[in-house]
Parts: structure tokens; C-alpha cells; sequence
């Protein structure tokens, strides 16, 4: 039996969602009046500790492509910015590990908000979870599912950067899943 789409799920009203119907009419007219309209999400900067051991592990796992390495040398920070799926990942090696970031934390100490994750669209998680647990990276155990047709599991890249993998039961993201891509 198909697995019910997403998107015709949201067709079906509930009481919750005509309650928070004003809300979400609200939400709408906010993105017409923001102050910054972005194009699209340009890359996705990661603090790595390992700068080898970091490129190995997304070449390995999701097909890291590496297109600019800066090679400054050990008083620069080091960027090696690649591809994954279109979406270019840039994997930053501090120089000074005692650096102060723009949120306040050092480098190598938890953030303020420690709840980020890097999400990547797969076309079936279960045979994703399969090849993670025989490359023995499934280290956050297995498959969850989140009705009404959406598996997702997690994983920890070598410096515990949280990621998941997602199954949209066809979607290849969440706009698309709700019909804005």
C-alpha cells in the first residue's frame, strides 16, 4: 500500500489547525514584510576539530565533493568548502581554538543553543540506516517515523555535529513536501 502524501494531509482540517488558522495567516503576511528576503540558503558552515578527518567522514558518508581549500597555512583558520548534494558544506578548521564566534561561546565549547541540525533528503532511510550500520556510524540508533509518512533517523559527525536523514515519502524537501518548491 502507497504511503499517504504529506502534502494531501494537509488538506484535512483539524481543530487545532483552524484554531491556529490566524496565527499561520499572520506568519504568511510576515515573510511579504521581512527586512531581509533571502535568494536561498548559499552554504552551511560547520567548526570541525579534524580537518582530515572531517572531509573523510562527509566524503564517506554523503559524498563530499571538496571545490576550495584555502591552505593558509597553521596561523590561518583552514576552509574547505565542497559540495553534498548541491548544497555546498564549508568545513572550517580554527587556528586559534580559543577564538571568540559571534554567539558569545569559544570555539569548542557548546553554543547558547546546542540544538542544530544538518538535514539531508533521502529516498529511503531504512536502506540509509542499513549502510551506516555497516559502516558502524549508526551511532543514535535507528529509524523513527513521524505520521503521517515521514522516517527520519540521526546521526553524529566525528565532532558530534548532530545529523539527520529524512525520508519525505517522495519529496525531496519540505517545501517541496508542502507544495512552495
Amino acid at each position: 500500500m502507497p504511503r499517504p502524501r504529506f502534502r494531501q494531509s494537509l488538506r484535512t482540517r483539524t481543530p487545532a489547525m483552524d484554531e491556529t488558522k490566524s496565527e499561520m495567516t499572520d506568519h504568511e503576511q510576515s515573510a511579504d514584510n521581512a527586512l531581509v528576503r533571502p535568494l536561498a540558503l548559499s552554504h552551511v558552515g560547520i567548526h570541525v576539530s579534524d580537518l582530515s578527518r572531517s572531509i573523510d567522514f562527509y566524503s564517506r558518508v554523503f559524498g563530499f565533493r571538496a571545490f576550495y581549500d584555502n591552505q593558509e597555512g597553521p596561523e590561518k583558520d583552514r576552509v574547505v568548502i565542497g559540495l553534498i548534494a548541491n548544497i555546498a558544506v564549508e568545513l572550517i578548521k580554527k587556528a586559534k581554538p580559543t577564538a571568540t564566534e559571534p554567539d558569545g561561546a569559544s570555539v569548542g565549547q557548546t553554543p547558547p543553543s546546542t540544538y542544530v541540525a544538518l538535514t539531508f533528503s533521502v529516498p529511503d532511510v531504512d536502506i540509509a540506516y542499513g549502510e551506516l550500520l555497516a559502516a558502524g556510524l549508526a551511532n543514535m540508533g535507528p529509524p523513527t517515523a513521524m505520521p503521517p509518512d515521514i522516517r527520519m533517523v540521526f546521526l553524529r559527525d566525528p565532532d558530534g555535529t548532530l545529523l539527520e536523514l529524512i525520508d519525505l515519502g517522495g519529496p525531496k524537501s519540505l517545501a517541496e513536501m508542502v507544495g512552495l518548491a
